[in-house]
C-alpha cells in the first residue's frame, strides 16, 4: 500500500494543481524575439493549437501515474484521447476513466 501510495498515487495528484493554476498562462499565444537583426522587423509569434486525438500507449509498469499524468496534459490542451493500457492493467484502465469523468 505504501508503495503504491508512493508511486502511483501522490504523483500523480500533486502535479494536478499545477496543471489546473498554470494551463491557461503556458498555452496562451507569446511573442518571441526576433533573434537575428535581419528579421527585426518581422513578427514571431507562437501559438499552440491542440492536435485533435491523442494516442497514448502505456506500459504495464506505474499502470495509473504514467496514463494519468500523459491524459490529463492531453485533454487540458484541448484534445481528445485515445488511452491503450497493457493488457495486465485494463482494469487500472477502467478505473482511470471514472477518475477523468468525474473531473479529478
Amino acid at each position: 500500500l505504501q508503495d503504491a501510495l508512493a508511486a502511483e498515487v501522490l504523483p500523480s495528484i500533486m502535479p494536478c494543481d499545477w496543471y489546473a493554476k498554470s494551463t491557461e498562462k503556458v498555452l496562451k499565444p507569446q511573442s518571441l524575439p526576433a533573434g537575428n537583426i535581419l528579421f527585426a522587423n518581422k513578427g514571431n509569434y507562437l501559438e499552440y493549437s491542440p492536435v485533435g486525438v491523442v494516442g497514448i500507449i502505456t506500459p504495464w509498469n506505474y499502470p495509473f501515474s504514467t496514463p494519468f499524468l500523459e491524459v490529463l496534459m492531453a485533454l487540458m490542451s484541448g484534445n481528445a484521447v485515445i488511452l491503450k493500457v497493457a493488457t495486465q492493467t485494463v482494469a487500472v484502465g477502467a478505473f482511470l476513466n471514472e477518475v477523468i469523468e468525474a473531473g479529478v
